[in-house]
């Protein structure tokens, strides 16, 4: 990561990364600190990407689209139904290209997150495609357990 770049986080926040400091750094007062224990950036798989020039490139970033195969709302209570009742596709929005725990999923990007309710669905980059990622969705929009999926073998 590049001093001055910004990135966005999992949750949606933009962040501007200044560098690495000890940890008896004070920041200016220019500087929103914050004391978090624990990964914030939202897990092992986060990765920053993309890169941004300035904030506003970054909270103007309209996502990446995923699209949603099954019924309009997740309702499936396992991977393996949500595979075999795939059949119309709507768009999603995510973060990232990677699916992964931790991720939100937006149904409009950044407002409005998914209400899962615990249930599965299947998202797919390449809707010509058969393989895809079967993807359990908490209530507040967060992958919580995900399965790769092969739409044409469920």
């Amino acid at each position: 990561m590049l001093v001055n770049k910004t990135f966005q986080a999992l949750n949606g926040k933009c962040w501007k990364y200044l560098g690495k400091f000890p940890s008896n750094y004070i920041a200016p007062p220019t500087v929103t600190s914050i004391t978090y224990s624990g990964n914030y950036m939202g897990g092992t798989a986060f990765v920053a990407t993309p890169i941004f020039d300035t904030c506003t490139d970054c909270l103007n970033w309209p996502g990446y689209q995923v699209t949603h195969y099954g019924t309009y709302q997740p309702i499936s209570n396992s991977a393996q139904n949500a595979c075999l009742g795939y059949n119309t596709g709507r768009p999603y929005y995510t973060t990232s290209t990677i699916l992964a725990v931790g991720m939100r999923v937006y149904d409009t990007f950044t407002s409005a997150p998914t209400n899962g309710n615990n249930n599965w669905i299947v998202l797919k980059l390449d809707p010509s495609l058969y393989t895809g990622k079967a993807v359990q969705i908490n209530t507040s929009g967060y992958i919580i357990a995900i399965q790769d999926v092969n739409t044409q073998y469920c």
